[in-house]
């Protein structure tokens, strides 16, 4: 089997990061592939930012159709997520969606970082159906960035803000963001890893029908643009 690891964000130091992170809960024998996102911003912090990721995990995926049998998208939002199910017709998975299968029938709080990110999720966990299990979304300072750049810190602010969380009701912890990889094993309490949840869910996520664009589209690459032609 072979899976393709699809960082939306453009640093590609992070990429590297994710693919150590992850590569060790793939089932034996997997191939990974990983592709950074060809132009965005370095992390993803805003709703700008976002929507210019799903395109670029789109762009990102396009050369590699037909050669691989999975993807994860390894951001905590999913960015494209849908689009690049229904265009690629292999299963997909997200770092988000993977996690909160992995919580499923728990009540559970999110620990993340980049204060845009709590309306954003807010809103696809509503849209999962998984709202009233939510007891709250802690916001770490800084970004995703930061946290890479300084993970004791992190650790410090991860371990505060899960003990409120659990005061709110939170029976399980989700460290959301491919910044946290390695970050788990380090606290005195079980979180989920995003990472982790998204090698172990990719495999048995559905495929969905392939779908394809009508043909005019303009200024995409010529992978993409192929892929969209069918």
């Amino acid at each position: 089997m072979r899976v393709l690891i699809i960082n939306p964000n453009t640093t590609a130091a992070m990429t590297a990061t994710i693919v150590d992170a992850m590569a060790p809960h793939f089932p034996a024998g997997t191939d990974i592939l990983a592709e950074t996102a060809p132009f965005g911003p370095p992390v993803i912090a805003s709703r700008a930012g976002f929507a210019i990721a799903a395109h670029a995990v789109l762009e990102a995926y396009a050369p590699y159709h037909g050669r691989v049998d999975a993807a994860v998208i390894a951001c905590f939002g999913d960015p494209g997520l849908a689009a690049l199910r229904a265009l690629s017709g292999i299963p997909v998975t997200g770092l988000l969606a993977a996690s909160l299968q992995a919580v499923s029938g728990s009540r559970f709080g999110i620990v993340t970082a980049g204060a845009a990110w709590k309306d954003m999720l807010c809103e696809q966990i509503a849209l999962s159906g998984g709202k009233d299990d939510c007891a709250g979304i802690e916001i770490l300072s800084g970004n995703g960035l930061d946290v890479r750049n300084d993970p004791d810190g992190a650790l410090v602010q991860i371990s505060a803000a899960a003990k409120r969380l659990q005061a709110q009701g939170a029976e399980k912890v989700i460290l959301g963001g491919a910044a946290m990889a390695g970050l788990a094993e380090r606290l005195d309490f079980a979180a989920v890893d995003c990472l982790q949840a998204g090698a172990e869910a990719v495999f048995a996520t559905g495929a969905m029908p392939r779908e394809t664009q009508p043909p005019g589209s303009k200024g995409l690459a010529a992978a993409l643009q192929s892929l969209l032609d069918g």
